[in-house]
């Protein structure tokens, strides 16, 4: 079955904005058993993002705090060009700024 033939048998047996809706649910399930799987046993959300870029091969950049307690205040998760592209844009903005 090709992704066309997929497409026209879903939306043969339901709207679009209805096989949407299933899409999404089934995801939001998915993500909320991950995250809450037992009292006791969740997993952090930053787990999960972190999990799931190392199962695509990506990369991921964490600011380095000062203090080894605080609180993760975001991250960038990509390819390494991807990555490379916004930290160098990164860098070009703060060189502006001390000139």
């Amino acid at each position: 079955m090709t992704v066309q033939d997929l497409y026209d048998y879903i939306l043969k047996h339901s709207t679009a904005e209805a096989a949407l809706m299933n899409l999404l649910k089934g995801h939001v399930i998915e993500y909320e058993k991950l995250k809450f799987s037992a009292e006791g046993e969740e997993i952090h959300p930053i787990m999960l993002i972190t999990m799931a870029a190392m199962d695509m091969g990506w990369d991921m950049a964490v600011p380095n705090p000062e203090d080894p307690d605080a609180e993760v205040i975001g991250m960038i998760v990509g390819t390494t060009d991807y990555i490379d592209d916004v930290l160098g844009k990164y860098e070009d903005f703060h060189d502006k700024d001390e000139n």
